[in-house]
């Protein structure tokens, strides 16, 4: 480790208040925007109702939190999404502590500030998603490995187990890290020590410690999680797919911003000859290596952008370390305008919904409206069983139709659990079932066929801007009574 302080303490102080004071600019406008909960997002605040250790798509972390925020200020909007915005400002700060201890007290403030302001941190910050706790995971865990190559004391070891722990339930992407860990450790001669050091065990141990739950609920539900993370991660799509390569790159640019991830991808390729320094480096091995194994499933399959979010924790510290180091500090102010801009219309888009193509936020909007033309549905049609075809709809109707007793089942098609409805809420016909289903296809012959009486009783179209519509078919059905 290059050994350099942490700066001065009213530099410091300034970074508590900038990230302070954008933390709480985040929460108010969680507070004031009407743009509803994406159906991920109400998806998680369902599960949150029953914590367990696991779920059918991801691993507990996220459920237990919006769980710990309904406790604390109710089930609204903006309460299932608070911890977002705190999170990563603790995450920035912790982004701060390892440039600090990489690269100096200069490179700790730019480094904090332009992670907290990044686009795909912004965005971030007003959903509640997995890749919130994951982030200030991966920071935790990252910074007490910096201490333990220090050869502090076996505390370091726990928080690196810790945080490993935490990450792996948050997020399985957390697995990322060991490998990048030893990848840095090996090319960094200096600190392969680490890796057969009873401190690595430690770490190893408390993790495992922390997962076993999680690891015991899998096994109890089939791998549910795990085979889910198999089917997302599956190579079937066409080889070598250049155009998803392409579109996962330009993600890229726009959750690290254009700026930084051009002298990201410049540094990576220093490194691969072997032209960094020894802090800038180590760091770029927590990064490089997490791209690299997604840009090979979007060139093979398909990738998300967010799928290598993690790889812009010690990203973000290489790539301004190396800034300040160089004295090219005009590019970290050019790039932090860029994302206060994009931060700018993000929070435009939140309060003042547009009529505009591209709107990030179409597919939140009016999903109370829905839930209600559904609940006035069901009034009309007393005593049946709502029913529903779609994972993204059931969710949204969960929580905008919570006040009016909404309680959807899913149709499961061939008795295998696909999503988490399918597994906890599944629905097959009963002799004497009245059922309303609200499907988004109007000929639904698997479902319809498995009734003996069909009636479509109406469509409810729900505007969303820009010519597109919600649509949902409206059917009651019936099933014989025994005989």
């Amino acid at each position: 480790m290059i050994g350099h302080g942490y700066g001065d303490r009213g530099a410091w102080v300034l970074l508590a208040w900038l990230v302070a004071g954008i933390v709480a600019v985040r929460v108010l406008l969680l507070a004031a925007t009407d743009v509803g909960l994406h159906p991920d997002e109400a998806q998680y605040w369902s599960w949150s109702l029953e914590p367990a250790w696991g779920y059918f798509t991801k691993p507990p972390m996220v459920a237990w939190i919006i769980s710990a925020t309904g406790n604390l200020c109710g089930d609204a909007e903006w309460c299932v999404r608070l911890a977002s915005p705190i999170m990563h400002g603790c995450t920035s700060l912790l982004v701060a502590l390892v440039a600090a201890r990489q690269f100096g007290g200069t490179a700790a403030v730019w480094a904090g500030l332009l992670f907290l302001t990044l686009p795909g941190v912004s965005w971030s910050s007003v959903i509640m998603s997995t890749d919130v706790p994951l982030l200030l995971c991966w920071a935790g865990a990252l910074y007490c490995l910096l201490r333990l190559l220090d050869r502090e004391g076996f505390a370091w070891a726990c928080g690196l187990g810790l945080a490993l722990g935490l990450g792996l339930l948050a997020k399985y992407a957390m697995a990322y890290l060991l490998p990048c860990l030893v990848l840095a450790c090996l090319v960094y001669r200096e600190h392969r020590w680490f890796l057969a050091s009873g401190r690595f065990l430690v770490a190893l141990l408390v993790a495992g410690a922390i997962v076993a739950p999680n690891v015991g609920w899998n096994m109890d539900n089939d791998w549910a999680t795990v085979g889910h993370v198999g089917d997302n991660a599956s190579l079937s799509g066409p080889a070598f797919n250049l155009a998803s390569l392409f579109e996962f790159l330009a993600g890229q640019a726009g959750v690290f911003g254009p700026i930084l991830f051009a002298v990201l991808a410049w540094r990576t390729l220093m490194l691969l000859r072997g032209r960094t320094g020894c802090a800038e480096g180590f760091l770029l091995c927590f990064s490089a290596p997490v791209l690299a194994v997604v840009c090979v499933q979007a060139l093979l399959s398909r990738a998300n952008a967010n799928w290598a979010a993690p790889a812009f924790v010690a990203g973000s510290v290489a790539v301004t370390g190396w800034a300040v180091e160089a004295a090219r500090r005009r590019l970290l102010a050019w790039s932090l305008g860029l994302h206060l801009a994009a931060s700018g219309v993000l929070a435009v888009l939140l309060l003042e919904p547009l009529n505009v193509v591209g709107d990030p936020f179409r597919r939140m909007r009016a999903w109370d409206e829905t839930a209600r033309h559904v609940s006035e549905a069901m009034h009309a049609n007393p005593g049946r069983i709502l029913l529903t075809d779609d994972r993204k709809t059931m969710a949204s109707l969960l929580y905008y139709g919570r006040h009016d007793g909404l309680d959807p089942r899913m149709w499961d098609y061939d008795g295998n659990p696909d999503h988490h409805y399918e597994l906890a809420n599944r629905y097959r016909p009963y002799p004497g079932d009245r059922v309303l289903l609200a499907a988004r296809w109007d000929a639904h012959g698997v479902i319809l066929d498995a009734f003996d009486e069909v009636r479509p009783i109406g469509v409810i179209r729900i505007p969303l801007g820009q010519g597109r519509e919600r649509v949902l078919h409206l059917f009651t059905l019936d099933v014989a009574p025994a005989s």
